[in-house]
């Protein structure tokens, strides 16, 4: 059974008039609805399409019927006064010409229609969208809603436009002069049989051709009329089915109509093109415009494509035979490929990406690798954990997690103790927290000085060698701050030394503290 689906928006199908307003009309309004009046009082069947075809014969004879009768007795207004209390076509027209013979039309009602406000004058009982296509013959939008309901019951196919109104029968048949019409509201080029914005032809639009960028193909079968938008044009219109069909009434335009979205994930190589086009629907309904229904399709090709499993690495457009190709086309530093080595070995499915640099492909697979990339670099699951809370960009954070992997080779040259006095355990530890992790660290860990004198001096000169002693320098006493000042020699030697020195240095640092003990028996070999 045939889907039976009209763009929401359209004034055709089975939309229906919105709530009316009544209000005082302007003397132009007021004027206007009264030439129209006349109008149609002196040829009320203009509220009827021409046809030629049986069908449309046989399903428009009652309704000509009741119409002829209207015109038979429109000088006199008694009759039209009763005829105009009928509730359909021919009271509205009975009504209408009511205002013809008054020329007065003092109040107009206000409907809401999707396209906006229509006026019209409430003469009779006749719903409003009647009165609306009996007051508005000469607007191709409004005099459909005149036979909405005969031509969707008997699938009559309507088309209106500003020199025509034709019925075509059960057959989709539109005049070549209405097909004109609404291909030119389109505001693009044409050549022959095919509309088509700037970035396209009708060579690739009939051939449907891949191009470095995708595009909706529609076929509108009965016109024999090809239309092509790119993404990039589509974002300029909202909906083409819209503007074609809204002077169409038919109970479903979706087969006469095949779309197409052109447009594959990897260029010039259509591996994932056989999900075929999907959200018709959508499209054809309203719900979403030309540019959503591109959008979602390729956004769902590449859903398609990325839920493989297998490696495909796509860039730009581009499929790449290898990962290291593929990290290779990034164009990443040193620090960067080797995380991006790390994220591919753990991401064994299809990376998709475009016009992004080594960080925003970090960045996307971030949440679910970030820890592991970082820990492949540290093997410490500590310092990972601080570097990942870090209010960087995956690029910075892995640049640190090297420069603490360099510094982490350094501390392997220095010394190994097992026990060392208090004081000397204070200074060695706070030396490696710098020589691993940096001044930053250093200067977290001596926010809170400690009570024991000779570690506040200890922890005053390393402040000092920070340049970070400053603002600190009220938390500690005059003797701590003469202390530190005499360690601080001493102390940047142990910070930033030769490891080779680092067990001498460490027993200056002590021995300047007031302490003889030798270090060398708890140094392990």
């Amino acid at each position: 059974m045939a889907r039976k689906v009209r763009p929401a928006s359209c004034c055709g199908g089975s939309a229906r008039v919105g709530k009316s307003i009544v209000r005082n009309a302007s003397k132009s309004m007021e004027k206007t609805m009264i030439k129209q009046a006349k109008s149609l009082y002196d040829n009320p069947l203009k509220v009827l399409p021409d046809f030629e075809d049986k069908e449309s014969k046989k399903r428009f004879k009652k309704i000509k019927k009741h119409l002829e009768k209207v015109d038979k007795v429109k000088e006199d207004i008694n009759k039209l006064e009763k005829l105009s209390k009928k509730k359909n076509l021919s009271g509205a027209v009975a009504g209408t010409m009511l205002i013809a013979h008054n020329e007065k039309a003092p109040f107009l009602a206000a409907a809401k229609l999707p396209t906006g406000q229509v006026y019209y004058a409430q003469r009779g009982q006749a719903p409003k969208e009647y009165l609306i296509a009996a007051q508005h013959t000469d607007d191709p939008l409004y005099r459909i809603f005149g036979i909405r309901d005969i031509a969707l019951k008997y699938h009559l196919h309507i088309y209106s436009w500003d020199s025509g109104f034709v019925s075509t029968g059960v057959a989709p048949k539109p005049p070549k002069d209405f097909v004109d019409f609404v291909s030119n509201t389109l505001d693009y080029e044409k050549d022959e049989n095919v509309v088509h914005c700037s970035h396209l032809s009708k060579e690739t639009i009939k051939d449907e051709r891949l191009l470095t960028h995708p595009y909706l193909h529609l076929h509108w079968k009965s016109a024999d009329l090809h239309i092509g938008i790119c993404e990039t044009c589509a974002k300029k219109k909202e909906n083409t089915i819209f503007s074609l069909t809204k002077y169409v009434l038919a109970d479903d335009i979706t087969t006469d109509f095949s779309l197409n979205i052109i447009g594959s994930i990897i260029k010039d190589k259509p591996m994932e093109t056989s999900v075929g086009t999907e959200f018709i629907d959508d499209y054809f309904s309203g719900k979403i415009t030309d540019y959503l229904f591109i959008k979602k399709n390729m956004d769902h090709r590449q859903d398609q494509l990325q839920d493989k499993d297998q490696e495909v690495y796509i860039l730009d457009g581009s499929n790449y035979e290898s990962g290291k190709e593929f990290i290779d086309a990034l164009n990443p530093n040193s620090f960067e490929k080797h995380a991006l080595e790390k994220l591919l070995s753990l991401h064994q499915k299809p990376i998709i990406v475009s016009d992004v640099t080594p960080n925003e492909v970090l960045s996307k697979f971030w949440d679910e690798y970030g820890f592991d990339i970082i820990n492949d670099i540290i093997n410490d699951e500590e310092i990972t954990n601080e570097i990942i809370s870090l209010t960087e960009n995956p690029s910075v954070m892995i640049k640190t997690a090297f420069e603490i992997k360099q510094k982490q080779e350094v501390i392997k040259n220095l010394p190994h103790y097992s026990s060392l006095p208090d004081i000397a355990a204070y200074a060695d530890e706070l030396a490696r927290i710098y020589r691993v992790q940096g001044k930053k660290k250093l200067f977290s860990a001596l926010r809170s000085p400690p009570k024991h004198p000779k570690k506040r001096a200890i922890a005053y000169g390393l402040l000092m060698v920070i340049n970070k002693n400053t603002d600190s320098q009220w938390k500690f006493s005059k003797i701590d701050i003469e202390s530190g000042e005499f360690l601080k020699p001493h102390l940047e030697k142990l910070l930033d030394g030769n490891p080779e020195e680092y067990h001498e240095t460490l027993q200056k640092v002590l021995t300047a503290n007031g302490f003889s003990e030798s270090l060398d028996e708890y140094k392990i070999s």
